[in-house]
């Protein structure tokens, strides 16, 4: 389960589910302050794998149901829209976003919407590009992206996709 708070203490939550505190919700869900649950939308297509919300976006990671087809999308408030060419080449398992609502994706993926990117990417509104020359893949993935506190620098962690061990950031 995944989950990222929105304006006004409003809670999102997202992952593999069709109902969430009896209430009927695909994959997605939202918590009102009052402890309402409803659906967003007509809920997702994706498996959820990360989500972070920013600017009046909800953004969402995950696996068009479980078909491996990976991609990077967000709620504008009435309908899903993807990040420019979001399609990864494998999981993407981390959002966050930084300064200047640029997006960082981290996953086990080699490339993001068409570009090489090796394990994280960012995305600045209109494309994706690789975060550096990305990290060394082998058996670990990035699992957690912080940004830290000068909004411009995310901070990774890197965990082995065998054993679930750090691995280096």
């Amino acid at each position: 389960l995944q989950l990222a708070f929105g304006p006004d203490g409003v809670l999102y939550a997202g992952g593999v589910f069709t109902t969430i505190n009896g209430v009927a919700a695909v994959r997605v869900a939202q918590r009102s302050v009052a402890g309402t649950w409803t659906a967003l939308g007509g809920g997702s297509t994706q498996d959820v794998y990360a989500m972070v919300y920013s600017n009046g976006r909800l953004y969402l990671a995950g696996d068009t149901t479980g078909a491996g087809v990976y991609t990077v999308s967000y709620w504008n408030g009435s309908a899903w829209t993807s990040t420019g060419n979001a399609t990864a080449a494998s999981i993407v398992r981390a959002l966050a976003v930084g300064k200047n609502g640029i997006l960082y994706a981290g996953g086990s993926f080699t490339t993001m919407g068409g570009v090489a990117a090796s394990l994280v990417a960012q995305y600045n509104g209109t494309a994706w590009t690789p975060l550096g020359t990305g990290l060394a893949g082998g058996s670990a993935d990035v699992s957690v992206i912080r940004v830290l506190p000068d909004g411009t620098t995310p901070a990774l962690g890197k965990v082995c996709a065998k054993c679930g061990h750090r691995v280096g950031s």
